[in-house]
């Protein structure tokens, strides 16, 4: 089994070829029939069987479909890896990802961004701990993120 860090090249390899791929799809898109539709709109309509028009638009529309799809494989497997691996103390308390990027509250506890947010946007404008359910009411962004703990999250997966 490949190592984290060849897990995450292959990764950053891909969104590579997917940006690629999309500036393709661009630039034949608007050198096509559908140019007067939006290209969002194609994504999100076509269907396999509009491949059989055998246009090298919709072969780089099924390119770039198919690594977006492995994209959000790779990313799975990653996340999964990496879970498994988290210390204790270093994984969010909703979520139980990496703490990473972490914002602290006004108790001693903190949360990843993600799920601050989300608590944020949920409790219309506070945050309830999920470990201690004191009340935070300061808006996300004046949130400071937890520096000791992102090094030590950073070390940790580095080594």
């Amino acid at each position: 089994m490949p190592s984290t860090a060849t897990d995450k090249r292959r990764l950053q390899d891909l969104k590579s070829k997917l940006r690629t791929a999309q500036n393709v799809t661009t630039a034949l898109h608007a050198d096509s029939d559908l140019a007067t539709y939006p290209l969002e709109i194609i994504y999100n309509g076509w269907s396999e069987s509009s491949l059989q028009r055998n246009t090298d638009f919709f072969k780089s529309m099924q390119v770039v479909k198919d690594l977006k799809e492995k994209i959000q494989i790779k990313e799975k497997e990653l996340e999964s890896r990496e879970r498994e691996n988290i210390p204790r103390g270093c994984e969010c308390p909703v979520c139980y990802n990496w703490l990473s990027p972490s914002r602290k509250l006004d108790c001693p506890h903190s949360v990843c961004l993600r799920c601050v947010q989300t608590l944020y946007n949920a409790a219309e404008n506070s945050i309830t701990c999920p470990e201690c359910r004191a009340i935070t009411s300061k808006p996300v962004n004046e949130l400071p993120p937890n520096v000791a703990l992102e090094r030590a999250i950073e070390s940790h997966r580095t080594n």
